[in-house]
C-alpha cells in the first residue's frame, strides 16, 4: 500500500514540475503527458525515475 501511495505522490509531483518547467497549468501538463505517453513512462519506470531529480526527468 505504501508503494502505491509513494508512486502516486511521485507522479503528481512530476506533473506539477513538468507544468512549472513548461509554463503550463497542471491540467495542460497532465493532458500533454497522457497524450504523448509520458504518464505511461512515469508508471512503468517509477522504480528508476524516482531516484533521479525532477530536472533530469521533466
Amino acid at each position: 500500500m505504501d508503494n502505491i501511495k509513494n508512486k502516486t505522490e511521485y507522479i503528481i509531483a512530476s506533473i506539477n514540475e513538468f507544468a512549472k518547467r513548461h509554463k503550463l497549468t497542471d491540467t495542460q501538463a497532465y493532458r500533454y503527458l497522457k497524450r504523448f505517453r509520458g504518464m505511461e513512462m512515469l508508471e512503468r519506470f517509477y522504480d528508476v525515475m524516482h531516484t533521479l531529480s525532477f530536472k533530469d526527468t521533466t
